[in-house]
């Protein structure tokens, strides 16, 4: 009897495996990440390698991305899943855009895709997740750019900025100007070009989509090929007056 379970387990496993939607595996771990000890939810990570040397199509992809395992089951799985559908967002696109390449160059270039990722807050309440992602093709230049989910725990639903603030409190002029203000006093650290600021943290919400919550401030991340990257931390102390107190971030307000 026990050896029939394991067989049946193995199956159903390789059938899931078979219809996720993501490249061949033949890479895997499951090394445990260290988690704040009063949330009963873990993960491992899951690492996805594929490959093609044949004719014009040559590229190597690689994604590592993590698995939720514990609580409720509900909850968990919908955050598994709305991951898993980032990563095979993000391999579609990489593979249809060397398929468009290739389709009208007659030269035969290796082409590189990484993808990784970190979390930078983990509590019983909520669960961020950034996701790294590198990519070369075509013999350009290295393009990198950051996509970050912020999850509710109880419900597994994604946290989008406009659930963070109270109705017609024309936040995002707010943020703009508050980015604005610390990116180029960063760059102006480090000797940068800040002609770009105005533009990427225009009040304009697509702007903003991508952010963090922490408990130190909302966070944003912005990467330049020249000056490299930089994070900005808003304080929630400078949002008071906008935050909706009942929302997500009331667990760092109190």
């Amino acid at each position: 009897m026990k050896r029939l379970l394991f067989f049946s387990a193995v199956i159903l496993f390789l059938s899931g495996c078979a219809h996720s939607g993501i490249p061949k595996t033949n890479l895997s771990s499951s090394t445990n990440i260290k988690i704040p000890s009063a949330s009963v939810i873990t993960s491992t990570r899951k690492i996805v390698h594929n490959e093609s040397k044949a004719g014009k199509l040559r590229y190597t992809y690689d994604a590592v991305y993590p698995v939720f395992i514990g609580g409720n089951i509900y909850v968990i799985t919908h955050i598994n899943n709305t991951i898993k559908g980032v990563v095979k967002q993000e391999h579609d696109n990489f593979y249809n855009n060397l398929t468009r390449i290739t389709s009208w160059t007659s030269h035969d270039l290796d082409n590189f895709y990484f993808l990784d990722y970190a979390i930078p807050f983990q509590s019983s309440e909520l669960v961020v997740v950034r996701f790294d992602t590198s990519e070369y093709v075509w013999g350009g230049r290295q393009n990198t750019w950051f996509t970050t989910i912020n999850f509710d725990m109880k419900t597994g639903k994604q946290i989008k900025l406009v659930n963070l603030f109270l109705p017609h409190s024309n936040y995002i002029n707010k943020l703009s100007d508050l980015v604005i203000q610390n990116l180029t006093s960063q760059i102006n650290a480090v000797g940068g070009d800040t002609s770009w600021v105005i533009k990427d943290a225009s009040p304009y919400s697509y702007n903003f989509h991508n952010f963090a919550l922490t408990p130190k401030g909302l966070q944003f991340v912005y990467q330049r090929l020249i000056e490299g990257r930089f994070t900005v931390t808003i304080p929630y102390s400078k949002l008071q007056s906008l935050l909706d107190p009942n929302g997500p971030v009331a667990q760092f307000i109190k």
